[in-house]
């Protein structure tokens, strides 16, 4: 390997360029791990864990968009995630995963084609508006229910 010294000059240099630029920049702060609920911790009366809430909605909506029974997807799955979720929230209120975890519950039952499941959306959404207020998360959940009831006018 040869050594280059006029690149090693060159590199020092914009080190040393860039440092009072690099020292005020900030990251952003990320949630400290005493909110965050540990992968391996299962809640509510199905014992999700985190991941598998996540997977058990994704997979929800994947079968109400292949034609599944809203009716049995809605006491179901969705049931048992809404469940999970809540109990999750009542051991770490704090972590952030949870209002984007609400936000997927609300959309999965915005895709099915039913009353019941408008009437689960609403639900979802008066939780998240009531937990999480002001946030993206809430703004976000008010916009995707307004816009699927227009779409279904």
């Amino acid at each position: 390997m040869r050594f280059y010294p006029g690149l090693a000059a060159a590199f020092f240099a914009l080190t040393f360029a860039f440092a009072p630029a690099l020292a005020q920049h900030t990251p952003p702060a990320a949630a400290p791990v005493s909110n965050l609920a540990p992968a391996d911790e299962y809640f509510g009366h199905f014992r999700l864990s985190v991941l598998g809430i996540t997977n058990t909605i994704r997979l929800a909506v994947q079968r109400l968009e292949s034609g599944s029974d809203p009716h049995s997807v809605c006491d179901g799955s969705l049931a048992f995630a809404s469940d999970s979720i809540a109990a999750w929230q009542q051991a770490y209120p704090r972590d952030p995963a949870i209002p984007r975890d609400l936000l997927a519950l609300e959309r999965a039952y915005l895709v099915a084609p039913s009353e019941e499941a408008r009437a689960h959306a609403l639900a979802t959404e008066a939780w998240i508006l009531r937990d999480y207020a002001g946030s993206a998360t809430a703004r976000t959940a008010e916009d995707e229910l307004s816009g699927a009831q227009a779409a279904r006018r």
